[in-house]
């Protein structure tokens, strides 16, 4: 049921589980056959997905009501899930599209198990209305602003001050090139 491992700068050992309740007992079995290693169960993030094609007169209930009505497949996964930690399907908000004034884009934050059954075994779609909805995956990417470099933001930031535009040493904010065609020979 392990999905990943992984190594960290630290020498520790990672393990991305396939579901919470997989992690949860391998943390209780470990931490009783090995008591000697530190063993903790870090919260885990739970996909995002975007949900394109959405009626915009609708409420956030009732197009969980409805996709639960037309998918119902995704119905018994939360149902199935819920008491364990899984079943998680939660509209987070509805938003216009910029292209289309009679459509929206659903944000909903889903477990897992049911990212893997959209995307395996409906073709990453939806059914929705008289036909189905594209589903696509949500991915929030840190970027430092002071250093340019992902993985942190830029009050955690231990690197030096790189601008964004030009590389050099100033806020990217107030670059004297921006919009300029001549960037660093780097760029």
């Amino acid at each position: 049921q392990v999905s990943k491992s992984f190594s960290t700068s630290k020498d520790e050992i990672g393990l991305v589980l396939n579901s919470d309740v997989a992690a949860k007992t391998l943390v209780d079995k470990l931490k009783v056959s090995a008591p000697q290693h530190k063993v903790q169960d870090l919260p885990s993030k739970t996909p995002t997905i975007n949900v394109v094609g959405v009626p915009n007169n609708i409420t956030k209930d009732d197009l969980l009501e409805e996709i639960f009505l037309q998918n119902p497949n995704l119905r018994k996964l939360n149902s199935d899930f819920a008491g364990q930690g899984e079943g998680k399907f939660t509209i987070l908000a509805i938003t216009k599209l910029k292209n289309n004034e009679e459509l929206s884009r659903a944000t909903i934050s889903v477990s897992n198990t049911i990212r893997d059954y959209i995307a395996n075994g409906s073709d990453d779609r939806i059914y929705l209305g008289n036909g189905t909805c594209k589903v696509y995956d949500t991915f929030h990417v840190k970027r430092c602003f002071k250093c340019q470099k992902f993985g942190h933001i830029s009050d955690k930031c231990e690197g030096t001050l790189s601008c964004g535009f030009c590389s050099d040493a100033h806020e990217t904010r107030s670059c004297p090139k921006k919009g300029s065609a001549n960037l660093t020979e780097s760029c």
